[in-house]
């Protein structure tokens, strides 16, 4: 059994271009952990997962009259024999309503040719359960830990308060990632972050919603704001 830990923010890909690479090469496990490297862990480790490619388009290719090589998915993997495409989702996905719809036609084209599409939110860290969650599988060889909460953590500040006396106390935000909260979703995304939400629940995730939300709560102090105001309403438990 080989365990991957990370200690810093899971991100879609930190393989950066050759200049913004050398920029941040001292932010890698320090600050980002990327999915293109988690994935090709697990494909080192598990029979069933198979890592084929980051930035995957389907050049050439229409469905129903869209181009399909104008979009660029984050990951290609294969579980199982069935192809999966693979995005993570930032704060943009729930805040622009062109990308949010763009996203819907390109899921919905790209399954008729039957690719599966997971979709990863900006807030979220995974770990076997949740890699179970969004893949349907489970992973029998490699155990995956994370000590960068679940939420809205990133905030501004080099040092985040809530991280003292934590597992995550050695993070320190110096690339400035800004939280972006529900509070500036616009109606879909806030239908879509709703549904999540509920979907964890369902799954039994309570723990993840309550992170999700205490972090919510920690960014309406560093605001000022009320909390009521930061807290979409929705059933929380």
């Amino acid at each position: 059994m080989k365990t991957v830990r990370y200690n810093s923010w899971l991100c879609g890909n930190d393989s950066y271009p050759s200049k913004t690479a050398k920029k941040y090469k001292d932010k890698i496990d320090k600050e980002v952990f990327g999915f293109n490297r988690l994935a090709k862990i697990i494909a080192g480790n598990e029979n069933n997962w198979e890592y084929i490619k980051q930035e995957y388009s389907l050049k050439g290719v229409k469905v129903n009259g869209l181009a399909l090589g104008n979009k660029t998915w984050d990951h290609l993997i294969i579980i199982n024999s069935k192809k999966i495409l693979v995005e993570f989702d930032g704060s943009e996905h729930y805040t622009e309503i062109d990308k949010y719809l763009k996203d819907i036609r390109y899921a919905n084209a790209v399954k008729e040719l039957g690719y599966g599409v997971v979709r990863i939110p900006y807030f979220i860290q995974l770990d076997n359960e949740l890699i179970k969650y969004y893949f349907d599988v489970d992973l029998r060889n490699t155990t995956i830990e994370h000590s960068f909460p679940q939420g809205f953590r990133v905030n501004g500040k080099e040092i985040i308060p809530e991280f003292e006396n934590t597992i995550a106390s050695g993070f320190r935000n110096t690339m400035k990632y800004k939280s972006v909260l529900p509070t500036d979703y616009c109606v879909f995304g806030v239908q879509r972050f709703k549904k999540e939400i509920n979907d964890f629940l369902d799954a039994g995730f309570t723990n993840v919603v309550q992170e999700i939300k205490d972090s919510i709560v920690y960014r309406c102090k560093d605001y000022r704001w009320p909390v009521e105001y930061g807290l979409p309403d929705i059933k929380w438990n």
